[in-house]
C-alpha cells in the first residue's frame, strides 16, 4: 500500500543534509486516510511532491503545498495528502541550510516559503517531473541529491555557530553567556550571527532542541521526571507549559497519542531522524 524509506546523505552533503525520507502511496484512497503529526523541529526541512498536493494545519501556518521550505518550526503541524502521494523530504542541519537556500534563514522561520520563490518556477517542474519518472526510492534521492548539489553554495557556516549549535544540541541547558565565553565571542555577535544562520535565538532554538528530546525519551521508556531533568526544564509544570506553548496540549496527551498510532511507519520514523513525527 505505501513505500517509505529513509536515506543518510551521500559524503559531499554530509556536512549540510541529515537525512532523507521518500514516501510512497500511490493507491489515491489510502493517502487521503493518511495523517502526519509533528512536533517543533529544529531542523529546516525541504519537501518536494511529485504527485497530489499537501495540506498543513497548525495555530501559526497552514495551507496547501506542492514544494516548500520550512525552517525551524516552533508549533505542531498536522499534514494531510489530497491525493495519490509521493515526497522527498530533506532535513538539514541547522546551521548549514543556508547554503543551499540561500537566504539568511530568520527568513524561514515559522514559515512554509514556496521553493518555486528560491529556486525558480521552471527548475522546481523539472526536479518534480524527474521524480515522477525515477523508478525507485534510491534513484529519487540520487536525483533529489544531484538537484542540492547544483545549488549548495561555497559560503562556509561560521564556525562559533556551527559548535553552538551542537552545543545545544548535546545541552540545550547552556546558557549563551556559557556559550559566548566557550567560544570566545560576545553574546551580542554570537546571538546575531546565530539568529541569521539558524532562523532563532541561541535560547529559541534550545527550547524546540528540549521539545523533542523529551519526545526521544518518553519513547524510549524514560519518565517524565527524569526528562524533566535531563532536557533541563525547570520542573515537570515547565515542561508542561512549554508543550502547550508550543504543541498546544500538553506532553503526556501528545506521547500517548504518538506511541498509541499503530501506523507501520512510526517504528521507523521512531529511529530516524523523523522522530519527532508520527503518522495516523
Amino acid at each position: 500500500m505505501f513505500s517509505s524509506a529513509i536515506f543518510r546523505p551521500s559524503r559531499p552533503l554530509g556536512d549540510i543534509v541529515e537525512t532523507i525520507w521518500d514516501l510512497d502511496i500511490a493507491d489515491g484512497a489510502a493517502a487521503r486516510s493518511f495523517t502526519l503529526r509533528a512536533l517543533p523541529t529544529p531542523y529546516p526541512l525541504m519537501s518536494v511532491h511529485y504527485r497530489a498536493s499537501m495540506r498543513a494545519v497548525g495555530r501559526l501556518t497552514s495551507g496547501s503545498y506542492r514544494h516548500i521550505a520550512f525552517g525551524i518550526q516552533t508549533e505542531a503541524v498536522t499534514r494531510q495528502a489530497s491525493g495519490p502521494l509521493g515526497v522527498v523530504m530533506v532535513r538539514f542541519k541547522p546551521e548549514a541550510a543556508a547554503r543551499i537556500m540561500g537566504y539568511e534563514m530568520n527568513t524561514f522561520a515559522g514559515n512554509h516559503v514556496a521553493l518555486g520563490d528560491v529556486f525558480g518556477a521552471t527548475e522546481m517542474s523539472l526536479l518534480e517531473e524527474m521524480l515522477a519518472e525515477a523508478k525507485s526510492a534510491a534513484e529519487r534521492v540520487a536525483r533529489i541529491e544531484a538537484f542540492l548539489l547544483r545549488h549548495t553554495r561555497t559560503d562556509e557556516v561560521h564556525p562559533a555557530v556551527r559548535l553552538a549549535v551542537r552545543c545545544l544540541q548535546t545541552d540545550p541547558r547552556t546558557s549563551v553567556t556559557r556559550l559566548a565565553r566557550q567560544l570566545d565571542i560576545s553574546e551580542r555577535h554570537l546571538s546575531r550571527r546565530f539568529h541569521t544562520m539558524v532562523g532563532a535565538s541561541p535560547k529559541q532554538f534550545a527550547r524546540v532542541v528540549r521539545l523533542v528530546e523529551s519526545l526521544r525519551l518518553r519513547r524510549c521508556g524514560t519518565t517524565w521526571a527524569d526528562i524533566a531533568a535531563a532536557c533541563g526544564f525547570t520542573d515537570q509544570a515547565h515542561m508542561i507549559k512549554d508543550y502547550r506553548s508550543m504543541a498546544g496540549i500538553p506532553p503526556e496527551a501528545f506521547t500517548r497519542a504518538a506511541l498509541a498510532a499503530n501506523h507501520p511507519l512510526n517504528g521507523e520514523l521512531g529511529e530516524s531522524g523523523f522522530y519527532n513525527t508520527f503518522a495516523v
